[in-house]
């Protein structure tokens, strides 16, 4: 396991001794871990994870280690429904006098109070009158490193890569050549032998989808109502 110590040992051995007391060797590993995580790779994939909300209250906070949005419904899907749309589409909704029951709109926002532990939320209209589950899936966000014994949440096969991103880093600051460094990480062997070992972990996902019986919107209530019964 690559824990936080080993990662701080790699940017002393780069540089040849202890970095600057300006720019400390965890935030070096930490900036780096943010680099790498930029690439969307497969073992960011999570969930499914479930989201409860609260009556009268107007979002819920999505995971710790959010990173990105993948896909998003509402555990009841049949009588349940809801969609990503602009902040200014779920303002509307909230002041709207029409009710939509729990068929929700939903965008993506930052407290105020912004740090870097602190995850994004779903702000969601019409504000929940109860409480509904929420099932998502989303790629992770890096995930800040603080204590030695941490281990970096990267399967074993991607280590090496990392590594060679932290080195990067702590010689492109010492050096100021950056860029160029993590472009040469980015194309070399090692982290392309990553990318293709990500690939294959599912190497196949089924027939082509997104035809015309599939062209309905994700997330949204099925296109049709309860038929009654014909006349007699």
């Amino acid at each position: 396991m690559l824990t936080f110590a080993n990662l701080k040992t790699h940017v002393e051995h780069a540089l040849g001794g202890s970095p600057s007391a300006q720019l400390p060797s965890s935030d070096i590993v930490n900036q780096a871990g943010r680099q790498f995580f930029n690439h969307q790779w497969n073992f960011r994939l999570k969930g499914p994870k479930e989201i409860t909300t609260n009556a009268n209250a107007k979002y819920v906070d999505l995971p710790a280690d959010f990173g990105h949005m993948v896909s998003l419904y509402m555990q009841s899907g049949l009588t349940e429904s809801i969609q990503l749309t602009t902040l200014e589409q779920v303002i509307e909704v909230r002041n709207s006098s029409i009710s939509t029951g729990s068929n929700y709109m939903a965008t993506i926002t930052w407290p105020e109070n912004e740090v870097a532990t602190t995850p994004p939320r779903l702000e969601l209209a019409p504000t929940p009158s109860s409480q509904d589950t929420i099932v998502v899936a989303y790629l992770s966000a890096w995930q800040q490193m603080e204590q030695d014994v941490e281990t970096a949440r990267v399967p074993a096969f991607a280590e090496a890569a990392l590594i060679q991103m932290v080195r990067a880093f702590a010689l492109g600051y010492e050096e100021e050549n950056m860029t160029q460094r993590i472009l040469e990480v980015e194309q070399g062997p090692i982290f392309q032998q990553a990318m293709t070992s990500d690939g294959l972990t599912q190497n196949h996902y089924g027939p082509l989808q997104n035809g015309v019986v599939s062209s309905t919107h994700n997330g949204r209530r099925l296109p049709f109502d309860a038929i009654s019964n014909p006349s007699s």
